[in-house]
């Protein structure tokens, strides 16, 4: 699989996770903008990253935690985060 698949793979995985409920709806800014939607705002993306952090603070030490899930909030903490200087 080509790079650009896995991408298209992983973005269709996650909006399916906030779909199912396994990202919470302080994620919503960001599905919608990954799904056509306009880019969201500076708030919002401080209030994303402060609740990815928390997650991924609680997931840390934890040898069970939801692996996919941590993907995810790697993935959106990364890219929120890159995005954040352009930001008004």
């Amino acid at each position: 699989m080509d790079y650009f698949k896995e991408q298209d793979k992983f973005v269709t995985d996650l909006v399916n996770a906030y779909k199912t409920g396994k990202l919470s709806s302080e994620f919503a800014p960001y599905i919608q903008w990954k799904t056509g939607s306009n880019l969201f705002s500076k708030e919002q993306a401080f209030a994303m990253l402060d609740t990815a952090s928390d997650l991924l603070d609680k997931m840390f030490d934890d040898a069970n935690a939801d692996e996919e899930l941590r993907s995810y909030l790697e993935g959106i903490d990364y890219e929120v985060t890159n995005i954040l200087p352009l930001l008004k």
